[in-house]
This record gives C-alpha cells, sequence and structure tokens, in this order.
C-alpha cells in the first residue's frame, strides 16, 4: 500500500475486477459468464466465506461480506440453471473436448466445479431433483470412466490434477450426500490410482502441492506427500498464505506487485485484510456492492439541470461566507423548501417532508434527509448526509467522505442496493484533487454517491431564489 492510500481504496482497487463482472448485464441476468469470470466469481465467493467464518469480523463487515456472497452466488445460480445444458455437457463431453482443446476443456469444466462449490460452501444449496440438472450425476460418472486414460496419455498436463482434487472438493461440500456419495468415493479412488503421475506431477507444479497437501488432509485422501513449501519459499502463492491463514499459521503475505496479486487482485486483498485483522487492526476498508446505476441521470432529475448551476456565475464571499454559517437546521429548511416545490418527489414524500426538516439526529438516523423521487419505471430513495461547514472547517471535502463513508453508504444497505442514491451534502472546501479522487473511487467501487461543496448548495439556493 503506498503512503496516501487508504483501506477503502486498496479494497476497491482489490475488487474492482470483480465489480465489472458483476455489472456486466449478461451476469445481471445469469447468462453468458467467461470461464475465467465464472472462476474468478467463484474463488472470491469461497475466499470471502473461509475470511468470514474464520474470523471475528465487526457486524458492519460480517453483513457487507454476507451480501458480497449474496449477490455473487446470485449471479452463479442464475447461470447454472440458464446455460443447464453447457454445464453438464462440460462433464459429459470432457474426453472428446480434451482432445479437442485440452486448455479450453480444462478451464470450463474446473469454473463449474468451482462455481458449484463455492454454491454449495455459501449455502446456496443447489436442488440436484429439478428437471433441468438432476442428471448431473450421470453426466459426471461418464467422464470418470475416461479420466485415467485421459491423464495417462498427457500425464504432464498440470491441469488435469488440479481439476482431479477439485472436483473432489466439490462432491465432498455437496449437500445432497444420497445423490454424491458414491461419486465422492470413486473420485478419491481415481486419485489414489493416480499415486505415481501426482508424485511426478508434484515436481512441476508448487500450486499443486499446495493444493493436493489441502485436499489430502481435508478428505483422507492416500495420496504421496507433496514436498513441504511455506509462506517463506520463493514459490509461494496467495493459496498457500490463504491456506495457512485458516490454519491460523503465521505467514508471509506476498507484496502487492506478486504475480499472484497481479492476476488475482481480490484473493490478495482477502489475504492482507486477514492478516491484517489478526495483526489487530480494525480498518480493512471493506465495502458492500453496489450496481451502476446512471447517477448523473438522476442528479439531473433530482436537482433540475445541473448544468444551469454550471454555467451561473461564481459564488461571491459573501454568498460563502452566508452558507458557511448555515447550522443543520438552516440548511434543512432550504432543503424543506427546496423539496416541496419539486414535481418529482412521490405524494407519500411529500407528506414527510415535514418530518425530514424537523428529526434531530439518533443512532437510527439513516441519513439527515431523505427524498423519495419517481422515476420512469421504480420509486428511488434519495438519501443526503448533510456536515455543515461549521462540522468541516478546512478539511477537504474527499477526506470527510473517507472518514464518515460509512455513514455515508448506510442508507444504501438500509433502502436496498437498487433503490437508494446518495446526495452527500458536505459544505467544506473542494480541492484540486478532490474531483480526480472522487471519480477513480465511484468506478472502482460503484457506490450510488456523489458528494456536493459549498460552492455547489451556493448556486443551488441563488438559482431558486433563498439567498
Amino acid at each position: 500500500m503506498s503512503i496516501n492510500e487508504s483501506p477503502i481504496e486498496r479494497f476497491s482497487q482489490a475488487f474492482s475486477q470483480i465489480c465489472e463482472i458483476m455489472n456486466k448485464p449478461q451476469s445481471v441476468l445469469g447468462d453468458g459468464l467467461r470461464p475465467a469470470e465464472r472462476k474468478a466469481l467463484s474463488e472470491a465467493s469461497i475466499f470471502l466465506n473461509k475470511f468470514n467464518r474464520a474470523t471475528t469480523l465487526s457486524p458492519e463487515y460480517r453483513k457487507y461480506i454476507e451480501q458480497w456472497l449474496d449477490e455473487i452466488n446470485g449471479i452463479l445460480s442464475q447461470n447454472l440453471y440458464s446455460d443447464a445444458g453447457a454445464f453438464w455437457g462440460a462433464f459429459f463431453y470432457f474426453n472428446t473436448n480434451f482432445s479437442k482443446n485440452s486448455y479450453s476443456a480444462l478451464a470450463v469444466t474446473e469454473s463449474i466445479v468451482l462455481s458449484i462449490t463455492a454454491q454449495e460452501y455459501a449455502g446456496f444449496a443447489i436442488n440436484w431433483d429439478e428437471s433441468i440438472i438432476n442428471d448431473c450425476p450421470n453426466h459426471i460418472q461418464k467422464m470418470f470412466e475416461y479420466f485415467v486414460s485421459v491423464v495417462r496419455s498427457s500425464s504432464d498436463n498440470i491441469g488435469l490434477y488440479f481439476l482431479l482434487l477439485n472436483i473432489i472438493e466439490m462432491l465432498g461440500v455437496i449437500t445432497d450426500r444420497a445423490k454424491f456419495n458414491d461419486l465422492y468415493e470413486q473420485a478419491k479412488g481415481i486419485a489414489e490410482y493416480l499415486q505415481r503421475e501426482f508424485s511426478a506431477a508434484y515436481d512441476k507444479s508448487p500450486g499443486l502441492r499446495i493444493l493436493s497437501h489441502t485436499i489430502k488432509e481435508k478428505h483422507s485422501l492416500k495420496l504421496p506427500n507433496p514436498p513441504k513449501l511455506d509462506s517463506t519459499s520463493t514459490h509461494a502463492d496467495l493459496f498457500l498464505c490463504l491456506n495457512e491463514l485458516e490454519q491460523g499459521i503465521n505467514t508471509v503475505i506476498p507484496p502487492k506487485n506478486h504475480r499472484d496479486a497481479i492476476r488475482r487482485p481480490y484473493l490478495w486483498w482477502i489475504a492482507d485484510a486477514w492478516f491484517r485483522l489478526l495483526s489487530g487492526e480494525e480498518d480493512l476498508g471493506l465495502l458492500p456492492f453496489f450496481r451502476r446505476v446512471d447517477i448523473n441521470e438522476i442528479a439531473n432529475l433530482v436537482w433540475k439541470d445541473l448544468s444551469s448551476l454550471t454555467s451561473m456565475a461564481a459564488p461571491t464571499q459573501n454568498d460563502l461566507e452566508k452558507v458557511r454559517g448555515f447550522s443543520d437546521k438552516e440548511i434543512k429548511n432550504h432543503l424543506y423548501q427546496y423539496f416541496y416545490n419539486h414535481t418529482k418527489i412521490t405524494p407519500q414524500s411529500k407528506l414527510r417532508l415535514e418530518s425530514e426538516r424537523n428529526k434531530t439526529h439518533g443512532p437510527g438516523e439513516i441519513a439527515d434527509f431523505n427524498v423519495e423521487f419517481q422515476i420512469p419505471d421504480k420509486a428511488v430513495m434519495i438519501c443526503i448526509p448533510i456536515k455543515s461547514a461549521k462540522e468541516a472547517g478546512s478539511t477537504e471535502i474527499h477526506k470527510i467522505a473517507l472518514n464518515n463513508i460509512h455513514q455515508i453508504i448506510r442508507p444504501a444497505l438500509s433502502f436496498g442496493l437498487e433503490k437508494v442514491i446518495v446526495f452527500a451534502l458536505i459544505l467544506g472546501e473542494k480541492t484540486l484533487n478532490t474531483t480526480e479522487f472522487l471519480t477513480q473511487f465511484r468506478r472502482q467501487s460503484y457506490i450510488p454517491l456523489e458528494v456536493f461543496d459549498i460552492h455547489f448548495f451556493c448556486r443551488l439556493l441563488k438559482r431558486e431564489g433563498y439567498i
């Protein structure tokens, strides 16, 4: 982490890849996930789940992780059902597919195996009796008929050993034991039959040694003992660090520019956050997941054409001084006046405006001022956290936003991730790097957030004739 990089920025950067996948229109519908995307979502889910189970997180962070797991596994589940034919065909036709394109066959099948593992591990128990997927055991059985011959004809292909071990893990976590227990025992038998091949493969892949050690211990496999690695080894990787953390072993986190951290930044963040939590740090920077929304379109609806504000003359020093002197109550009075005359707020929200204006701060407060707007296809709650100039002082806006980020994003968790926009009104001074920071921060985290400063509020009040 660079000197100026906050924990929130570190998390946002690490999970931006996962956010990009989850915000793709086809992945929202569950269709069209590429194998690499399915694998990334599955790995993130599996290790977030392990992190959540093995540590004592704050209730706030635990809620965020559970929300990530719900969103990720919701997509994986939809993907399983919408593309069921391709899923089970990957098992049934594995031998044929492998002979045509071994890389593609392994990538597709491994991503499916990890997806099933992630869903079962997260409690998204798959209903294996549904007609669309109830033949899956037979398809896996078909794959097993040829698997030993495939390995022996391509024993240098390390991906086959990874796939078999991951299948054993998948079959071991599926909750429908009656349907899959025989396949589980059969998969273990195949691995034990290939002991000689596994032993030779260990010399070629430190990663296989790490996975084999984990699966061997967990599932009581009679495999050769892989050469021991620890986190100080030059061959160590993120999976070794994560496995050691899960076992409570003192470990060394690879640097952020490590090859594994670059390829899987989300796993590097989990390992790093896990290590920092065990070292006594409390601020992990973890944020909930947000779907991308067109905040600019809604901002123009709420604030009545933002271009009309940007084209106005800059506020005078007298205007700025007047607004700097406003108390929270005075700011709320102006917001009440503005929204009372707004044509797009819902009738129910208009009835609540007086209560919003007069409410006092309290532990159950979601935001200082909330108002509901009707946009073409749904109602959206607009939440406005307020920090007056007296409170803000000379502190830069982006620092206030970071320091109060959990207060700012609380409305999104309270009202629903697709039904709220947060317009934080922080009447501090905007510095040159604030706009750049907020643009990058929103792009990485997809938080439906805009922060407005004293210059915006002055222009709004002048346009409306309030000052």
